[in-house]
């Protein structure tokens, strides 16, 4: 499919707020004319003032906060600032003549614009080194730049985010030459919105980039409106200042097979990229397909829907590497996550929410239900698995969870998960035994987003790329080693629709056991209880 865009006045309207100079009305000072700047990710104004008394009078005594400032450009343009700051350099040298402030603000727009009115938006937004098109399918389309100057067809790889009521969204990137190596991602909507619509999709789409590329782009956007969705006719711009850039130390999408098994082979052996290589360990592929243009529509509109879920997210993608951080934030990620799919499957989930003596489930059990349920994640927990989600109470609450072990499943769980906060085994330490932890509860948080969505493609493991060592209980490490052997997680998770039927059925069928079983030990506790004789004495 063939896109045109006109992007002449776009970059028109780039090239005045990031490369002219600007006149700013409202400032005490004589010499008005400066310049935007984006120092630390943040937009500001420079201004050079060169009255002396002026500047240190404005030093010394202010004003500093401003409700208000207009900006023109060279062009004509006006533009208004709302709620500015001026700010001074930390050291000022005396012999210095070229003195210099700055006017910070966190939106700029254009005169005419009106926050409630319904405008067709592009938000242009600065990257540097952003890998979203190596792991998101493109189609090819072709891209018409307009400008006054010239007419080249070029051609552009573009995303198109189909939303309810046939409103899209296209995400694409823009090159502008005369702007040195300047890169930017661009976010287009193709229906008219105000403007906190506007910023909801603008957030969903962007912590979507951050769980497909672990950096979720934010810091600032240059705004373009239009009342028309071709970007003709009356066209307004501006800047807002948005929160700081994320940027995750984990990944959970990679393609690059070759590049991981040359990382990893001294720290992994080959069956880890299992089915990637022939018995000798030699690669049978080199590249795994990227997300489809569908999976990440629907991961957009799944967050965009839920603001749950983009909360998850978002604590999931801003976590630290500061390890005793970790476990409680992602144990509160994989809680609201789990909420969230029981609240939106509230039927399929009923018959199991609840135990038959009326009693709300162990949270251990409550959290495995989603995998256990919904045939779209497709994931048959370990024993590890559920000993791993069971730490949730160890995170938040300091202690190990006391259910009642009425199975051999349950007794299992116990000594998977007493191999977790135990003693250290040889060659692990206590930082290692935890970051494994809490990369398997991260793993469980990812699987569950990302399948949920509808993203049926590989998932990179976390705990195989850092070479983590596998924790299993001490009973198995000796006397099962080949269980071991086929214990050890793979590199990748995969999903397979016709096993993910299986396991929901295999589940519920399990289930549908313990209740059996449950009920024939009452009865038959019933048919032995001893009946009274006599009127039992009145209670005191």
């Amino acid at each position: 499919m063939t896109y045109k865009k006109n992007i002449g006045s776009t970059t028109k309207i780039i090239h005045e707020l990031t490369q002219e100079e600007v006149t700013i009305a409202g400032l005490p000072f004589t010499e008005k004319e400066g310049q935007f700047i984006f120092e630390e990710s943040s937009p500001s104004l420079l201004l050079r003032p060169k009255g002396l008394k002026e500047f240190y009078s404005t030093l010394f005594d202010g004003p500093y906060w401003y409700d208000s400032l207009e900006v023109s450009t060279k062009s004509g343009r006006s533009y208004k600032i709302s709620q500015a700051h001026l700010s001074f350099p930390e050291k000022l040298s005396l012999e210095d003549a070229n003195y210099k402030c700055y006017v910070q603000f966190y939106q700029l727009m254009d005169s005419g614009w009106d926050e409630k009115t319904e405008y067709c938006y592009r938000y242009i937004l600065p990257v540097k080194d952003h890998k979203w098109q190596d792991l998101i399918e493109r189609p090819i389309s072709d891209y018409l730049h307009i400008s006054p100057d010239y007419v080249m067809p070029i051609y552009w790889a573009l995303v198109r985010i189909d939303f309810s009521g046939e409103k899209q969204i296209h995400l694409s990137e823009l090159h502008i030459d005369d702007i040195g190596e300047s890169k930017f991602l661009v976010i287009e909507t193709r229906f008219p919105c105000t403007y906190s619509a506007m910023d909801k999709y603008l957030y969903s789409i962007s912590l979507s980039l951050g769980l497909v590329t672990s950096v979720a782009p934010f810091d600032y956007a240059i705004v373009v409106t239009s009342k028309t969705p071709d970007f003709e006719g009356e066209i307004m711009g501006g800047i807002v200042k948005l929160r700081p850039t994320i940027k995750s130390q984990y990944r959970f999408i990679a393609t690059d097979i070759r590049e991981l098994y040359n990382d990893l082979k001294e720290k992994v052996d080959y069956d880890a990229f299992r089915p990637y290589c022939d018995k000798e360990g030699n690669l049978l592929r080199s590249h795994l397909d990227p997300m489809t243009e569908q999976d990440f529509s629907g991961l957009v509109s799944m967050l965009h829907r839920s603001k749950d879920l983009a909360r998850a997210t978002m604590m999931l993608l801003v976590a630290s590497d500061d390890i005793e951080y970790l476990g409680p934030l992602y144990s509160v990620v994989l809680e609201t996550i789990c909420r969230v799919l029981e609240q939106e499957n509230e039927e399929l989930f009923k018959s199991y929410s609840k135990n038959p003596k009326k009693r709300y489930l162990p949270n251990g059990e409550k959290l495995s239900m989603p995998f256990n349920l919904l045939e779209q994640i497709g994931y048959e927990l370990s024993d590890l698995d559920r000993a791993i989600i069971n730490t949730r109470n160890n995170f938040l609450h300091g202690s190990t969870p006391e259910y009642e072990l009425d199975s051999d499943k349950d007794k299992k769980i116990a000594n998977a998960q007493s191999s977790l906060l135990g003693d250290t085994q040889k060659g692990e330490s206590d930082t290692d035994k935890l970051r494994y932890i809490c990369m398997e509860l991260r793993k469980l948080c990812g699987i569950l987003l990302l399948r949920y969505s509808g993203y049926k493609g590989a998932i990179l493991n976390n705990v195989v790329e850092m070479g983590l060592k596998k924790t299993l209980p001490k009973e198995q490490k000796e006397e099962q080693k080949e269980e071991q052997k086929e214990e050890k997680e793979l590199l990748f998770i995969t999903y397979d629709e016709e096993e993910a039927k299986k396991i929901v059925e295999k589940w519920k069928n399990e289930k549908q056991k313990e209740e059996e079983e449950k009920k024939k030990k009452q009865s038959q506790g019933k048919e032995k209880s001893p009946q009274p004789t006599e009127e039992p004495e009145a209670s005191v």
